[in-house]
């Protein structure tokens, strides 16, 4: 029996790569597209689910501003929670990619809505309301998250 063990032939395993190693070869940018489409999905996840039907149970007067509210909480939570997944995982990302991934998702999604429903100073005021709570909670997200020293410019 431990002649055939001995003959027997082992695979070798394959060793996963440390994360180190890993996340050096990804730059700083990178980071800024894994926090924008973080918050992307992150943010229809939460507005499908908790949003839509919180909303449908508002009388109509209190609707418009908890409503609102509502609707920045729902972005703040998953800019928040991808900036602090970019913070604790990259090593070469920095807050200013995290910002500019959450407030850059924004921008876009601002575009399409003033493309697809045009503009005024309603449309303007909740974008640029948008995009400074999307920066602030990026912000605070990747300063809780943060686990590697900041790289040397």
């Amino acid at each position: 029996m431990a002649d055939q063990e001995k003959k027997r032939r082992r695979l070798p395993v394959l060793q996963a790569p440390k994360p180190e190693e890993e996340d050096a070869a990804r730059p700083g940018w990178h980071w800024s597209v894994i926090v924008g489409l973080g918050t992307l999905f992150g943010w229809l996840l939460v507005e499908m689910t908790v949003v839509g039907p919180v909303s449908r149970g508002l009388a109509a007067p209190e609707r418009s501003v908890l409503a609102a509210g509502i609707h920045l909480a729902a972005l703040a939570l998953p800019a928040g929670a991808s900036a602090a997944l970019a913070g604790r995982l990259g090593s070469q990302a920095r807050r200013v990619h995290a910002i500019a991934g959450a407030v850059g998702l924004v921008a876009i999604v601002a575009a399409v809505s003033l493309a697809r429903v045009g503009g005024g100073p309603t449309w303007s005021l909740a974008s640029a309301l948008a995009a400074l709570v999307a920066g602030v909670a990026s912000s605070l997200g990747f300063s809780l998250g943060r686990r590697h020293p900041a790289p040397e410019a």
